[in-house]
């Protein structure tokens, strides 16, 4: 179908408070989804496997309050219940931090980095798997390891941008983001230190393209710049075709 091929491989339906922004993280000026931190959040709509290590997560976020998830993996689409497994999460702890969490059964884990309100950061967690490092970035600076995660559960499920359910979590502090989030990206491999400084330089390019470009080139699963909205869909920029 076109409209398929216009959001790419795996769009997000917009649920609950959410705003379209006019800044974002880029000096090229592209935008941002803004969360409510009550009822907004985004969900991928085509259910997929957990992805398994090795793996990294990227998020620009501007949080307005320490509490939610800026993304997760859980095996239901809907919030009010996570169905019988949730996988990964980018999430606020209660000391003030933005962590990387990996639910394994033996054990999980999780690690963060000391987060500021108001303020774009550039937030990255990489995990090599059983017996590799589970590191952190921020704003291009290494914050990690920690090396015994586990290994994630395996599952269908759905990936949700600015909420996810995080009952049990360590140090949890509620389902929703409050504040907003840009240039979400999943990739099945770990990006080396090098290549998560050349994205964090890439935002301060002025000509529009440039950071995008950046991020395609190592091959992301998904990538959700969540800086345009097309009715209720937010497109995936990963196998997205001009119709």
């Amino acid at each position: 179908m076109a409209i398929a091929r216009a959001l790419g491989r795996n769009p997000g339906l917009l649920q609950g408070g959410i705003t379209l922004q006019a800044t974002g993280p880029l000096a090229s000026g592209a935008g941002s989804l803004a969360f409510d931190g009550a009822t907004g959040f985004v969900v991928a709509v085509h259910p997929e496997p957990n992805l398994q290590p090795p793996f990294t997560f990227e998020v620009w976020c501007n949080a307005a309050a320490y509490q939610g998830a800026a993304l997760g993996f859980q095996s239901w689409p809907s919030l009010i219940s996570p169905g019988p497994f949730w996988g990964h999460l980018v999430y606020m702890v209660s000391s003030n931090l933005l962590a990387i969490g990996v639910n394994g059964s033996s054990p999980g884990a999780v690690l963060g980095m000391p987060l500021s309100l108001n303020t774009w950061h550039h937030f990255v967690g990489t995990y090599a798997g059983v017996g590799g490092a589970l590191s952190v970035y921020l704003d291009g600076q290494f914050g990690g390891p920690f090396t015994s995660a586990g290994s994630p559960q395996q599952y269908l499920g759905h990936w949700h941008i600015g909420a996810n359910y995080t009952l049990y979590w360590y140090a949890q502090t509620g389902p929703w983001f409050k504040g907003s989030l840009a240039h979400v990206a999943v990739y099945p491999t770990v990006l080396s230190a090098t290549r998560i400084a050349a994205h964090f330089a890439a935002a301060s390019a002025t000509q529009p393209g440039v950071y995008e470009s950046t991020v395609l080139a190592d091959h992301p699963l998904h990538y959700w710049p969540l800086t345009t909205v097309e009715g209720q869909w937010t497109p995936d920029l990963v196998l997205r075709r001009a119709v």
